[in-house]
């Protein structure tokens, strides 16, 4: 199999803003990988946050494209396995190997991967829509584009939290999450938590700051709300799901942090072991990343889908999210294709 790859640069529609700051454009690094007349599609989201800048994760790429090379096509799930214990440390270039093993082999076989994963795909539910961190007005302006996404996820960790929610509440009447990208302090978090679920917010992400300590910040913050805590930037790999057990209600297993669709599996098993509920998020990226992710959805609990939707110039197409609705396609493989 032959491996390459090249920098995707995309622009968001809006100003893309969290606790941490702003972006106007997102790079990613998408992957192609050959097999006789099939090509198999992934897409490798760098995270600097967690150390796995753009270099390195072309860098790991290389390496995995080199112990691909003599390989013919074979299920994905084994391979992606043996892969990870030989290259597997920057998850975000085995999550795009991973996506794109399981695209070549649904279209070896003639079927979409959800059923190769034996998932219903009736049972995909919806995504909600995230409202980036911007002033007020910004914010407010954005729901009123989101106006056929009935759940909203509102971005937190500025100084008009709890007044923002509130206007997105009485304009929209809508479901709405809240996600605080570690924006929170402990013990504003705590009162925020009681505060939101007055307005009918019906999950927090990441309320406090991930790293040392963070199971015992998150612990606290779940002791006294009313709303389930899910853990984002703290649950970082697929070590990080035992240990979140018993200090929050669900992980988000984002696959670019897990290492990918096979891995995606395996740390959603390990959630439902540990009594955690599931989501299943991405970052800004094209269609590509999105609609691997997408092949899990029927096993969560919540999805954050819209990462393509936030772009102006997505080349693909591939899971459809109209009225937020997650359909997934009946191609074969990921059933991507150029716009």
């Amino acid at each position: 199999m032959q491996l390459t790859h090249r920098r995707l640069t995309l622009n968001y529609r809006h100003a893309f803003g969290i606790s941490r700051g702003s972006a106007t454009q997102t790079t990613s690094v998408l992957v192609e990988l050959r097999a006789g007349d099939l090509v198999g599609l992934g897409e490798a989201i760098p995270f600097r946050f967690l150390g796995w800048p753009i270099e390195l994760v072309e860098d790991a790429l290389d390496g995995l494209a080199r112990r691909l090379a003599p390989l013919d096509l074979q299920p994905p799930l084994s391979l992606a396995e043996t892969l990870r214990a030989a290259e597997g440390e920057v998850r975000p270039a085995l999550g795009a190997v991973s996506s794109a093993l399981w695209d070549l082999w649904g279209q070896h076989l003639g079927q979409p991967v959800w059923r190769l994963l034996g998932l219903d795909a009736a049972a995909a539910g919806q995504t909600c829509m995230t409202i980036g961190l911007a002033d007020h007005e910004t914010m407010l302006a954005k729901a009123d584009e989101a106006a056929e996404f009935p759940i909203l996820k509102v971005k937190c960790g500025g100084p008009q939290d709890l007044a923002t929610v509130r206007a997105l509440a009485e304009r929209t009447g809508k479901r709405m999450w809240v996600d605080a990208n570690g924006g929170w302090e402990v013990e504003q978090a705590a009162d925020l938590a009681g505060e939101l679920a007055g307005l009918g917010v019906e999950m927090i992400e990441q309320p406090v700051v991930s790293g040392d300590g963070d199971a015992e910040r998150l612990a606290a913050v779940r002791a006294v709300s009313p709303v389930p805590i899910v853990a984002d930037e703290s649950c970082a790999g697929p070590a990080d799901v035992a240990r979140l057990a018993g200090c929050v209600d669900g992980v988000n297993l984002k696959l670019d942090k897990i290492g990918g669709i096979s891995a995606g599996l395996l740390a959603t098993g390990a959630a439902r072991c540990a009594g955690l509920g599931v989501m299943y998020g991405g970052f800004g990226s094209s269609s590509v990343s999105i609609t691997a992710t997408a092949q899990l959805a029927p096993l969560a609990d919540w999805c954050d889908l819209d990462g393509a939707l936030l772009t102006a110039d997505d080349p693909y197409q591939g899971v459809e999210l109209a009225g937020g609705q997650i359909a997934l396609s009946a191609a074969p493989g990921l059933g991507l294709r150029l716009r």
